[in-house]
């Protein structure tokens, strides 16, 4: 079995939420994601969840955001080549919906190696 291929990775305070690609014997591939939660008290321990398999990169980013909606108010650390296009798409969208909401445009355009304008297109 091969390891498994960090999609997109998002930070957040005290954890991450990271979408992988797996590949199994049979050499189909397979997207899952994994939220990490540390605990911010010593006496909590840290949450670590990981989701069904997905058919897709695409659905498994659609389950996340179901769970985490405000997922593009996290930090971008990590958006493989292969997705950015469908992040693109969904970023834009999230802004098309969410207009008050605190996204880093520069920091997003960096990590999908697009311009701000190219983010903002949508709206």
């Amino acid at each position: 079995m091969n390891k498994n291929k960090i999609y997109i990775e998002l930070g957040a305070e005290g954890g991450s939420l990271t979408i992988y690609q797996m590949i199994d014997h049979e050499n189909n591939d397979w997207y899952f994601h994994e939220v990490n939660d540390m605990g911010l008290d010593d006496e909590v321990s840290g949450v670590q969840k990981t989701s069904k398999y997905s058919f897709s990169f695409a659905e498994d980013f659609i389950k996340l955001q179901y769970h985490y909606p405000q997922l593009f108010e996290l930090y971008p650390l990590y958006v493989d080549e292969n997705c950015v296009k469908v992040v693109l798409l969904f970023l834009q969208e999230y802004l098309k919906n969410n207009a008050t909401a605190y996204i880093d445009k520069q920091r997003w355009a960096e990590v999908l190696n697009v311009t701000i304008g190219e983010i903002e297109s949508a709206n």
